[in-house]
């Protein structure tokens, strides 16, 4: 960066600490609701005879949180000597303890619990208490751990850089390990800072970066051994766990997307690259029609279900990816399709294809002669079979032969009813 490139962008980096830095009176206002909230819920639990801990978890502990946009992790942590062998009871026990608060459940690998107290959303978490990375049964249970790692580690500095680095990731749809995001962890964050120190550096490092690069802040040298499943276009080694990629969930495209806005943003230091923008159907369309000139492009406007952001996005995801499914299994070509969460009330599905009307029969293809049952089944329901080259061939209504058509009865499929509010083609 040039001398002047250099002060610009110290700059917008102050601006943009000032815009979502919680101040020291409302840290510890919040704080104190967190801390009543954490003594309430202990007493619960003393109440109900359960041995478990409490501790604040997530950024909210580590002071990396952004103002106006965080939840607050609560761990509870269980008694390791009594409560392994029933680990799977441990959400069932927590739920007890919150029965005088409403509280929403939340399903994954273990149940954990949601909470809202004014405009504090709290996730509580059931977890084992352990000491030994190598004793969690579930990945849960490395939670608490890895925040006392970070804390051992942070200072006003590397707080504010991991601020950074959060805002502007979520502004470019850049965070988050859920299904529907598959993008970078708040916990790959904390490693990516302990690693390169600033938000600059790790733009910097970044165009460095290979496919399968290895970020191994202890020098495990581990990556080797990994489990092949975990692979990821970036290898992020557990501090914790050496034997787990701390980030096996980003997706390839994320990681390009990633290089791609760091390399602009070192190019031309600006302030929008911190501001999340929302992608309106107009604009998909008119980006679609430059880039697929010529083609049938198709969007679709998505109202999700009421409830968690993280449940009910993901659930528009499992729509979308049946939905293509069942496109490519009517033979319509894709020439690219993808889903836009920029606005998450109003979500895209977008596709795009070579034809919007296919002819009304398709050829299929039969059993080979020597196989006389099948021949005679083949024929018998086919009354347009024919024999060509030693094969039976016939030809068969297509069930649909227009893409809109199909998108617009599927769309009512009750597959995807159940996992979107409403669709507008």
């Amino acid at each position: 960066m040039k001398t002047n490139t250099i002060a610009n962008v110290n700059e917008i980096l102050k601006q943009i600490l000032k815009q979502y830095e919680i101040s020291d009176k409302d840290r510890k206002q919040t704080s104190k609701r967190i801390d009543e909230f954490i003594a309430q819920l202990k007493q619960q639990l003393k109440n109900k005879r359960i041995n478990a801990k409490v501790m604040l978890g997530g950024s909210a502990a580590k002071s990396t949180y952004i103002k106006n946009d965080f939840d607050c992790d609560i761990f509870v942590r269980f008694n390791y000597n009594k409560y392994a062998k029933e680990e799977q009871n441990l959400s069932k026990y927590l739920q007890k303890a919150l029965q005088n608060y409403k509280f929403a459940t939340i399903h994954g690998s273990r149940d954990y619990y949601h909470v809202k107290i004014d405009d504090i959303n709290y996730e509580i978490v059931p977890v084992l208490d352990i000491k030994d990375p190598r004793k969690a049964i579930n990945v849960t249970d490395m939670s608490p751990l890895h925040v006392e790692w970070v804390k051992k580690r942070i200072n006003n500095h590397l707080r504010d850089q991991i601020i950074l680095t959060k805002v502007f990731f979520k502004a470019n749809d850049l965070y988050g390990a859920e299904s529907y995001v598959k993008a970078f962890s708040g916990h790959v964050v904390d490693i990516l800072l302990a690693q390169y120190k600033t938000f600059l550096n790790l733009l910097k490092q970044s165009q460095k970066w290979k496919l399968f690069e290895v970020i191994d802040v202890e020098k495990y040298n581990t990556a080797r051994w990994l489990n092949e499943s975990k692979i990821s276009p970036l290898i992020v080694i557990d501090p914790l766990l050496p034997s787990r990629n701390a980030c096996a969930a980003l997706s390839k495209e994320k990681f390009i997307s990633f290089k791609e806005i760091a390399r602009k943003f070192l190019d031309n230091p600006n302030k929008e690259f911190f501001t999340r923008k929302t992608t309106t159907a107009e604009q998909a369309e008119q980006q679609l029609n430059k880039n697929h000139k010529n083609k049938n492009i198709i969007i679709i406007k998505v109202t999700p279900l009421h409830g968690k952001e993280d449940i009910v996005l993901t659930k528009a995801l499992k729509a979308f990816e049946y939905l293509r499914k069942i496109i490519l299994e009517n033979d319509f070509s894709l020439f690219g399709s993808g889903i836009d969460f920029s606005n998450k009330k109003e979500i895209l599905y977008f596709f795009v294809s070579d034809k919007k009307i296919l002819e009304d029969k398709k050829l299929i293809k039969g059993p080979a002669i020597e196989f006389t049952d099948g021949c005679k089944a083949f024929t018998a329901k086919h009354t347009s079979a024919f024999l060509k080259r030693k094969q039976w061939f016939a030809y068969e209504k297509r069930t649909y032969a227009n893409l809109t058509q199909l998108i617009k009865t599927e769309l009512n499929n009750q597959y995807i009813a159940e996992r979107i509010k409403s669709a507008e083609l």
